[in-house]
């Protein structure tokens, strides 16, 4: 395979490894072939909040890797932005946060691709294939300071205000 690297390439990993600057093209004889570069991607320190995008019938989530088997409620949020403000509000309380937090929807493939494919994309935006079927949606805070906590229970009564529980008889069977 041999992997045509114009000026207009993306392609920031293989341009790193490289050392061709963005916009600018390689020498006319350089020729790209069975490379195999690595890179080590890390983000700074994120608070993640991780739920679905949609809403699964019961059989269709306690199938594989999808939730826990015990999944028999779930609260359907009709307002993410004032939710995720929330979260945002108290975590801010417990740990230094950014005010530039977001949601993404999680893009599913596998970390490892050919040069000519690498897109840039935040490896806290990326999961596995085999988890595609859990449709995530992530709320992603920046921290200012490093996080030395595996995780952190947040109390925040006013989430109810913007979403309800499904009890296991409206859950899709």
């Amino acid at each position: 395979m041999v992997f045509a690297l114009t000026k207009d390439t993306r392609a920031p990993l293989t341009r790193e490894a490289l050392r061709i600057p963005a916009g600018t093209a390689p020498h006319r004889d350089t020729v790209i072939r069975n490379n195999l570069i690595r890179a080590r991607y890390e983000t700074k320190d994120l608070w993640l909040y991780c739920m679905s995008n949609r809403l699964m019938s019961l059989a269709e989530a306690r199938q594989g890797e999808v939730f826990d088997a015990n999944y028999d409620a779930v609260a359907v949020i009709w307002d993410r932005e004032y939710f995720s403000y929330l979260i945002a509000w108290e975590l801010q309380r417990h740990h230094p946060i950014d005010a530039d937090y977001f949601e993404v929807l999680v893009q599913y493939r596998e970390r490892e691709y050919p040069y000519d494919q690498d897109d840039g994309l935040n490896p806290a935006c990326i999961k596995a294939l085999r988890f595609s079927r859990q449709n995530e949606v992530r709320l992603i805070y920046p921290t200012h300071t490093p996080i030395t906590q595996k995780g952190i229970l947040l109390e925040i009564p006013e989430l109810v205000s913007c979403c309800r529980i499904v009890k296991d008889e409206e859950i899709p069977k």
